[in-house]
């Protein structure tokens, strides 16, 4: 979300904020950042770097869940729309709620 935010993709009245996003900005610069400061930041380049999803031989790293299928992680399987939001490849390992 602190992402999203940091791209323009969600503005300050956004989940982000009302999921205490401003909170975390105050915890971590000691003030809330306007998007620019914050993709200026160490913290932004060290969370873009980070993958989505980890997995080794024997488990799988990730946010919010795995498709239960072979193509799990076959990007291409993952473009749909629903409400308006594209659920592409790294959407769905981060905000999936359905049920496994």
């Amino acid at each position: 979300m602190m992402l999203n935010f940091a791209d323009g993709i969600e503005h300050q009245n956004g989940i982000w904020f009302y999921n205490g996003g401003g909170k975390t900005l105050t915890n971590i610069f000691g003030r809330t950042l306007l998007p620019e400061e914050v993709r200026e930041s160490k913290y932004y380049r060290f969370l873009k770097s980070c993958p989505t999803m980890y997995d080794t031989l024997q488990i799988i790293l990730v946010h919010a869940g795995v498709r239960p299928d072979e193509k799990y992680n076959d990007p291409a399987t993952y473009n749909k729309e629903v409400y308006g939001l594209k659920f592409d490849y790294d959407f769905y390992r981060i905000w999936a709620r359905e049920g496994f």
